[in-house]
Parts: C-alpha cells; sequence; structure tokens
C-alpha cells in the first residue's frame, strides 16, 4: 500500500452498514515491524480501526474477510500489524480468535494534557507550537503548556499473509494476554 494510503473495508449485514476496518501504512513501529522482518518497502500495513455497531457475524470473521478482500487488492502485502489497548480494556481476543500471533507489548508512549484536560497526541504537539504535518506547517499544541502522561504500551499481534513469513513471525511469538479480571 502507498505511504499515507489507507483501505476502507465497509461491513454489512442483512443488507444494512454496520461499520468498517480501516488498513493503512501504520507508524514508524509498524514500518520497523515490516523492515526487520524483510517484507518490502510496501509488504507491511496495519489493521488500524475496527468500529462496528450491532452485528451478529463474530468479529474474527470480519477481520478474516477483510484480510482477503485486502490481499487481492494489494498482492505485495505480506504482514499485517494491529494493537489491543490494554487501557481501554482489550487484550485481542478476537485477533487471538483469528489466529494472529501475539509479539509482545509495543514500545512506550505518552500523551500531552493541556489545562482544558483535553489529551494530545505527541506527534501532534511540538516545542514551539508549530510542526510539519502532511506537508504543511501547522499550528499545534506546545509541550510547555501540557502535562506529559505515560501511556500503557499496548498488546501487538502479527498476521503474516504467506508462509514464508508466518515462519519469521513464529520466531516472535510470545504467550497471549488473558482478558482482564472483571470485579462482581
Amino acid at each position: 500500500m502507498p505511504v499515507g494510503k489507507l483501505a476502507k473495508i465497509g461491513v454489512w449485514e442483512d443488507g444494512a452498514f454496520i461499520g468498517v476496518l480501516i488498513f493503512g501504512c501504520g507508524t514508524g513501529g509498524v514500518q520497523k515491524i515490516g523492515e526487520k522482518l524483510e517484507t518490502g518497502k510496501f509488504g507491511t500495513a496495519e489493521l488500524s480501526r475496527i468500529a462496528m455497531g450491532s452485528h451478529v457475524a463474530p468479529v474474527s470473521r470480519i477481520i478474516r474477510i477483510a484480510l482477503m478482500l485486502l490481499t487481492r487488492a494489494q498482492p505485495g502485502l505480506r504482514l499485517i500489524v494491529t494493537y489491543a489497548d490494554p487501557a481501554a480494556g482489550h487484550h485481542g481476543g478476537v485477533y487471538q480468535a483469528g489466529g494472529w500471533i501475539y509479539a509482545g507489548r509495543s514500545s512506550k508512549d505518552h500523551v500531552y494534557r493541556d489545562a482544558a484536560g483535553v489529551d494530545h497526541h505527541s506527534m501532534r504537539t511540538s516545542a514551539t507550537g508549530w510542526k510539519m504535518l502532511n506537508g504543511k506547517m501547522t499550528r499545534v499544541v506546545r509541550t510547555g503548556d501540557c502535562t506529559k502522561i505515560p501511556l500503557e504500551p499496548k498488546h501487538r499481534y502479527l498476521m503474516p499473509l504467506d508462509d514464508e513469513m508466518r515462519a519469521k513471525v513464529e520466531l516472535l511469538r510470545k504467550p497471549s494476554p488473558k482478558p482482564a479480571k472483571t470485579r462482581p
């Protein structure tokens, strides 16, 4: 997938739109994984969003169908990376059900919280209040006006799309996380 492009795959049940899965080129971390596993310049993509309303089909099945559609449209893809956010109560159960390989946690990250209590991603802040975004100098939140808040690293899952990539990714496999215990 060319840099900056998104693949948006809509999901319908009984003729009604219920949501979308969005794939993209991913962050620097996703691209580093692709480089490490030698997927080629456009061989790695990220499943960056699953947004669905009420549905009947299991999410793991919906993801599997979306992957089939994506690989038909982008035959050079060899690896899909996705993340589950434990801070949001996710451990990656839908990925485990779909046969994804758990590869540990992401790198540490943080957000900047402004005086109004709004969190800003570290990529959309700067010391000067200006940053180059999408090729254009843009006003952003100044880091000096915010409090730096550490984020819990996310769970990383990998889906190899060919046998050679599967063999490489299997070497990264770690025990999958369990769901957080809920209180009665």
